[in-house]
């Protein structure tokens, strides 16, 4: 056992499970694809979107057991079977349906288990024929050696990869300051820098089996970085990091990061619903408005698809049957901006004082107060706005000082 706050009997029974359902899901996906390929369609859904959801699903089920395994102590010798598994399968998928987080955890992992170079250009030129733009994803690439057609120049996810961006300059000019960045990294800020995911309290629910920091280890194995102080640290894939060492690896930097002029700003604004105004700030006037055109215009599996919806709906025809809830729209924008890092999620148990300083400020010069949204779950959406700010709800979710 690598990860005590796991148990061993349900890890046991975990694997167990998720490996006869991969073995099922497979053996769907062989049988539609012959009705594919004869022209049969025996569901009243399309086969290709029955394709879709099952290959989905068995990505999930894949990426689970391998941070199930390792947490139960398997070896990288294993691990390396399903990963391979899992990238024939993002093949058919795509990144945008897994996830940034899932994204760059896996081709972190890749370095990890130092996966062939050609197996991870996969990888790549799917990440460039969907444009994905994040700087660590193309730091990873280029320490494989490899290339991309986009030139990334933002963060997908600010918090806490902006973080790793620092070791990583740090460690091209010292190896022991970079060392102690990354203990600080993973101790302090890796978790609570994925609180919106519920990891910070993930331990305490049913189904956990284990959270991993890849992208933390895979920047030790890139620059030798000293990692002991992390050797027990149950979020901290010492192992992999140590696993193998027969590659080397680019520690050029190769990144832009777009200089943004603070005194020279456009002002934007939200059409489809102006009051939003008051509440968004204008860096996500635009993206919130074609969200709201999308909604509108947009065939539900192509809207559910765009916004990548399966972490609030799992299927197409689950969002289908809560379209109508006067709620949903709300729901959606609150997402997007927590997506956005605009606004800040929370689990109920945890509490706002923890994170309320390092809550970035969009409203520049203004007078800011604390308000939060009130979805109907067991979490908890933040956001600090101006105190001029009167809307009390968003498409009928409240919100409250």
């Amino acid at each position: 056992m690598r990860d005590y706050l796991c148990n061993e009997e349900y890890l046991n029974s975990k694997i167990k499970f998720n490996d006869e359902q991969i073995l099922k899901k497979m053996e769907k996906i062989y049988s539609i694809l012959e009705d594919v390929k004869n022209g049969v369609q025996r569901y009243p859904k399309k086969n290709e979107e029955i394709l879709l959801d099952s290959r989905i699903r068995t990505f999930q089920l894949i990426f689970e057991v391998i941070r199930a395994q390792y947490s139960n102590g398997a070896n990288g010798e294993k691990l390396e079977k399903y990963y391979i598994q899992g990238l024939d399968i993002l093949q058919e998928i795509g990144l945008c349906k897994i996830g940034f987080v899932n994204t760059i955890q896996y081709v972190a992992l890749g370095i990890l288990l130092e996966i062939p170079n050609e197996k991870i250009e996969q990888i790549i030129k799917l990440a460039d024929k969907e444009v994905l733009d994040d700087i660590i994803f193309d730091f990873f690439a280029s320490a494989y050696g490899l290339s991309r057609r986009v030139r990334s120049t933002k963060f997908q996810k600010e918090n806490p990869y902006k973080k790793i961006k620092d070791i990583i300059e740090i460690a091209v000019k010292s190896q022991n300051e970079a060392s102690a960045e990354l203990v600080n990294y993973v101790i302090n800020d890796w978790l609570k820098g994925h609180a919106d995911f519920e990891w910070t309290t993930a331990h305490k629910r049913p189904g956990y089996v284990g959270l991993w920091s890849f992208e933390a280890a895979a920047i030790a194995k890139i620059f030798n970085l000293d990692d002991s102080k992390l050797k027990d640290d149950n979020h901290y894939p010492y192992d992999l990091a140590h696993y193998k060492n027969n590659m080397t690896f680019n520690k050029e930097i190769d990144y832009v990061e777009k200089e943004i002029n603070v005194n020279v700003e456009i002002e934007k604004f939200i059409p489809e619903n102006k009051d939003l105004e008051e509440i968004v700030p204008n860096e996500f006037r635009d993206e919130i408005n074609q969200l709201l055109v999308d909604f509108s215009a947009l065939e539900d599996k192509e809207f559910w698809e765009k916004y990548n919806l399966i972490e609030l709906w799992y299927t197409v025809d689950d969002y289908k049957k809560d379209k109508n809830n006067k709620e949903i729209i709300g729901s959606i924008v609150i997402n997007q901006l927590v997506d956005s890092e605009y606004i800040l999620q929370l689990d109920y148990k945890e509490e706002i004082e923890d994170y309320v300083d390092s809550m970035k400020n969009y409203w520049k010069d203004q007078d800011i107060k604390l308000v939060r949204f009130e979805l109907d779950n067991d979490q908890y959406y933040y956001a600090k706005v101006p105190i001029s700010c009167k809307i009390e709800n968003i498409y009928e979710v409240n919100i409250y000082e």
